[in-house]
């Protein structure tokens, strides 16, 4: 695991919510500190609290909308002088929750990108040359889970954007001590998050930061927040080096050494089996691609992709067609009285809770989030699409 202290983190989005937390979770471990906010003034805050811990840390601020102001605050570190070792990009907006999805304006995404796509990768490709001169460097953008959501199509849209860029250039650095990686906090009440979200902030720690303290040199993992929920900053770290697999963009699977075989193919049609599911679920022993194909082959037509060949990636057509969903409950929830609400447990039992629901965004009366992993899943479906667990709804 890596020892931070004395190293210096840059931490954008520091005045409040996840950035906040994260800033005061790396002053602990006596990381100095680069705060970012909107305005120096609102990082006061968290200024006198991590120096109160004993480390370093100054202000610089930036309004990441305007990418003038970006480059200054670049301008503004490198005068400091200080080796920036860690980056931790968590500044984020949510511009709207547009209802009338089909009207969504042009801004939403122009904003949105600029914010939470753009400037992030500028502060990347200013500190990374750098970080390879040092032979070291720590890079954790900070994903959404958000999906099948047009009401947040320019959030969503950014963020599956910087999921992309960053994988892209996490290939570039892969084997070396320069560590680039996502993560996703789940949907917490701050104030992007709202007073409704079912997490506290503090559930995204240790895994907002998981990604500064690996030493594994692996890149382009995404380090979902709620797999690493009340874990030691150790155990955190020995669960991300030993049990992520590479982000694929979709469904991200175990890797073994040996290939498939190169005859091997899947058929396109499935037979509906959703105790294949919970098999899917239950395995936690490393199996080739061709092996989760199959599993994933098995459950109801809704939960993988049809493959061609062992040659198509995972998750490559993968199509959820929301009339089409089904349920491995009694009910069909398509069929439900929208005024009762359900939300989904784990049959798993990873947890005993679920994860609440917001009516109040009005998406088939609901908005749920997995109770696994904590990322955004449509409303009745039978397992997860990002954690593949199976879902059963209740009210």
């Amino acid at each position: 695991m890596v020892d931070v202290k004395g190293r210096w983190a840059l931490v954008t989005g520091a005045a409040r919510g996840i950035g906040h937390g994260a800033a005061l979770f790396m002053a602990e471990r006596g990381c100095n500190l680069i705060l970012h906010g909107r305005t120096k003034d609102h990082c006061a805050k968290v200024l006198e609290e991590v120096k109160a811990l004993g480390v370093e840390a100054y202000v610089v601020a930036a309004e990441f909308s305007d990418l003038s102001q970006v480059e200054a605050m670049l301008n503004e570190i490198d005068i400091l002088g200080m080796d920036v070792d860690i980056v931790l990009n968590n500044a984020g907006i949510q511009v709207a929750y547009r209802n009338e999805y089909l009207l969504t304006p042009p801004k939403d995404y122009e904003q949105s990108f600029k914010i939470n796509t753009i400037a992030p990768m500028m502060i990347m490709y200013h500190f990374l040359p750098l970080m390879e001169k040092r032979g070291f460097g720590r890079i954790v953008n900070t994903t959404s889970g958000i999906r099948l959501e047009p009401q947040q199509a320019g959030y969503s849209a950014s963020k599956a954007a910087l999921d992309k860029v960053t994988m892209d250039l996490a290939a570039q650095y892969e084997g070396t001590d320069i560590c680039i990686n996502i993560t996703d906090p789940g949907w917490c009440r701050t104030d992007l998050g709202g007073s409704q979200a079912p997490n506290a902030p503090e559930s995204s720690l240790p895994g907002v930061v998981v990604g500064a303290f690996i030493d594994d040199k692996k890149s382009g993992r995404d380090f979902a927040a709620g797999n690493f929920t009340g874990m030691t900053l150790e155990e955190a770290v020995a669960k991300a080096e030993d049990n992520f697999p590479i982000y694929t963009g979709s469904v991200a699977y175990p890797v073994k050494e040996e290939e498939p075989d190169d005859d091997a193919s899947v058929d396109d049609t499935a037979t509906v089996d959703v105790n294949a599911a919970e098999e899917i679920a239950n395995t936690d022993d490393l199996i080739s691609k061709k092996a989760l194909i199959e599993l994933i082959e098995k459950m109801p037509a809704v939960s993988g992709p049809a493959v061609a060949s062992s040659d198509t990636e995972v998750g490559e057509s993968d199509k959820t067609d929301a009339a089409a969903v089904e349920t491995n409950t009694a009910d069909n929830m398509e069929n439900d009285d929208y005024d009762t609400v359900r939300v989904p447990y784990s049959v798993n039992q990873k947890h005993l809770d679920p994860r609440l629901a917001d009516p109040a965004h009005d998406v088939h009366k609901t908005i749920a989030s997995c109770p696994d992993c904590g990322r955004y899943i449509p409303y009745g479906t039978p397992y997860c699409p990002h954690c593949r667990s199976v879902l059963e709804w209740r009210s």
